[in-house]
C-alpha cells in the first residue's frame, strides 16, 4: 500500500511508521522537518509542512495531486480538535 503519515517522527506515528516500511509499505511522511530524534525509515519520501495549517497543508500535497499520485491510506496522528478533523477530512478525502 500507498501510505501517507502525518507525522511519522513522533513518539507514537514513528513506531506506526517503522512498522508499515517492516511490512513492506511505501511510505511518505508529512513532517514540518524538525524532528532531530527520529529519522524517517529508509526510502520513505518526505513532505516538509505544518499539518495544523490547512492551507500549507493542502499545497505541500497539491505537487502529489498533479502527478496523479493518490494514497491508499491516510494516518493522521496529531489532529486535536473537531474542526481540525473537519479539516483533514476535506483536504485527504480526494
Amino acid at each position: 500500500m500507498r501510505i501517507l503519515i502525518v507525522g511519522g517522527t513522533g513518539l507514537i506515528s514513528s513506531e506506526i511508521a517503522a512498522a508499515a516500511h517492516a511490512a513492506g509499505h511505501d511510505l511518505t511522511l508529512l513532517t514540518r522537518g524538525r524532528s532531530s530524534t527520529v529519522t524517517p525509515p529508509p526510502g520513505a519520501a518526505s513532505i516538509v509542512a505544518d499539518a495544523t495549517d490547512p492551507l500549507a497543508l493542502r499545497d505541500a500535497l497539491r505537487e502529489y495531486r498533479d502527478r496523479g499520485e493518490r494514497f491508499d491510506a491516510v494516518l493522521q496522528s496529531i489532529a486535536f480538535t473537531p474542526e481540525h478533523v473537519a479539516q483533514d477530512v476535506e483536504t485527504f478525502a480526494p
